[in-house]
């Protein structure tokens, strides 16, 4: 086993922490050979025969190569042994020919991975590796690479180059956190001594609860990104806008003005489309992004130096007066009523949305008649795509924007509480009794309220008095108790939205019975 050959000894200061890493490691996954021994193999690798062999590799790329498929394993994904043993294959080829590569994976980036591919296949098949080939290599150097140099790295988390969740589970997430799927590069940031300082106050306001990952990801970084683009256009030394004070207010109503050119936005090395308008909200957003970073190390200069070294020093003059400069410069967007004839959806729109519903969750090999807005009834194809359905679906019973619908409960749309048994009493009837009716065994509705009012009557119950969870209460007793999710053969859906959701997932023709009971009508649905 590979516990059982000698190694070199090592100061336990100065040993490399993808040892400790090893040592975590399971027996059977430490190689050189890993595969045989452990349980449900088959179901880790690729392929179910095959193994992962790591004999005649330096031992500390045994280690990290080991870990990397033991972590593809533990993270869902299967092991990229395929990719891993090619990988081997190359470097033991690079050994033998005395062809240089770095002595460490984690020193070893996708560019100085894929040329060593080229290489390899230039030089044994006369040939250039397929797309096919170097995809299943760069599988290895994506999120398995960048989980390895997390674990090895024993400084913060916001000291590294990428951030991700997925990979570093030290970054602080909220609950349900929208975007903790999504990483995010700091290197975007050219001038180092604003990358670090930018990394050590995003990092800290992560950690304090002050921002959250999505707005640290999706929006601070973004912003702080253009700053940097800005920096490089509008000085010659860049560090001049650390500078005066007095020239502060200047320089921001400058980056405004900059920043409101849709084309000085977009990122020019990517292919993107440029918007025509840039929102007043999003300038304030960069504006105030620069001037938060500001406050921030002008609070902290104190500290900035044993954090940063030697990059604190151009962030010795950044006062107050610079961060209160930038900030004068977030204009006030007067509040504006979004609820309007604009956007709003009146009854005849709300009927034309839930009659075409049906056709996201329909398979793709079925068709159905939709009525378009000019009146002309067409067969369209179905859309396959049951998720969006229920999440519209969702959008018109609770009214939520859908943001909420995303981060709803799998259960959702749950019964109400059914209250404790009473004995029955006597109620005062406000019109005059009428003359007594031929018993039945099912008690009948008055004639006087029609059923479909009243059941769009409860379904907006909650909503009428403020509750948005009794009204969704209210739709899952009233509105799904007629249709099909009702029958005892009908199976609910197996991935996403809530099990009540199920009617539209019934026939055509149950669908289109319970259309009427299911949808509630009223004046109106925001949009």
């Amino acid at each position: 086993m590979a516990g059982d050959r000698p190694r070199q000894l090592r100061l336990t200061g100065d040993e490399d922490p993808v040892w400790r890493l090893w040592r975590a490691l399971p027996e059977f996954w430490r190689g050189p050979v890993i595969g045989p021994g452990i349980q449900g193999w088959e179901n880790i690798t690729e392929n179910i025969d095959y193994k992962l062999n790591l004999t005649g590799l330096p031992e500390l790329i045994q280690a990290e190569m080991a870990w990397m498929a033991h972590w593809q394993a533990t993270d869902g994904t299967r092991a990229s042994v395929l990719a891993l043993s090619q990988l081997a294959n190359v470097l033991r080829r690079a050994i033998r020919d005395d062809h240089l590569f770095p002595p460490s994976i984690r020193q070893m980036d996708w560019e100085t991975a894929s040329a060593l591919q080229t290489w390899f296949y230039t030089t044994r098949w006369g040939r250039f590796p397929s797309k096919g080939v170097r995809a299943r290599l760069r599988v290895v150097f994506g999120f398995a690479r960048t989980a390895l140099i997390a674990a090895c790295h024993d400084g913060y988390w916001w000291e590294l180059d990428y951030w991700h969740p997925r990979c570093d589970p030290r970054i602080p997430l909220s609950e349900r956190e929208p975007m903790a799927h999504y990483g995010c590069s700091p290197t975007l940031i050219t001038h180092r001594w604003l990358r670090e300082a930018v990394k050590w106050c995003l990092g800290t306001m992560l950690e304090a609860g002050t921002l959250r990952w999505t707005t640290v990801s999706q929006e601070r970084l973004r912003c702080l990104h253009r700053f940097d683009r800005w920096l490089q256009v509008a000085f010659d030394n860049p560090l001049d806008v650390l500078g005066d004070p007095a020239a502060a207010a200047g320089q921001a109503a400058a980056f405004r003005r900059w920043d409101a050119d849709p084309a000085n936005r977009s990122d020019h090395t990517k292919q993107r489309r440029i918007v025509a308008k840039v929102a007043a909200r999003q300038l304030n957003d960069d504006v105030r992004a620069v001037g938060e970073l500001f406050e921030f190390m002008a609070a902290n200069s104190g500290e900035a130096r044993r954090v940063l070294g030697s990059l604190a020093e151009p962030w010795v003059r950044v006062t107050a007066t610079h961060a209160a400069s930038w900030f004068r410069q977030v204009s006030r967007i007067p509040h504006e009523r979004l609820l309007d004839d604009e956007h709003y959806v009146d009854d005849q729109a709300l009927g034309q949305i839930t009659a075409a519903l049906p056709l996201l969750g329909l398979s793709k090999d079925r068709q159905m008649p939709i009525i378009r807005s000019d009146g002309e009834t067409v067969t369209a194809t179905g859309m396959n795509d049951p998720q969006a359905m229920r999440m519209i679906l969702l959008q018109i019973l609770t009214a939520r924007r859908s943001s909420e619908i995303r981060l709803c409960d799998f259960d959702c749309l749950s019964a109400p509480l059914i209250a404790p048994s009473r004995p029955p009493r006597a109620r005062r009837s406000p019109v005059p009794a009428t003359p007594k009716a031929k018993s039945t065994s099912h008690p009948t509705p008055s004639s006087s309220t029609p059923k479909s009012w009243r059941s769009s009557k409860n379904s907006s119950a909650g909503s009428a008095n403020g509750s948005p969870m009794s009204g969704r209460r209210s739709c899952s007793s009233s509105c799904w108790a007629t249709g099909p999710a009702s029958s005892p053969t009908h199976r609910g859906p197996t991935t996403g939205g809530c099990a009540s959701s199920a009617i539209w997932c019934g026939s055509p023709t149950a669908r289109d019975a319970s259309s009427n009971s299911a949808i509630p009508t009223g004046s109106g649905t925001p949009s």
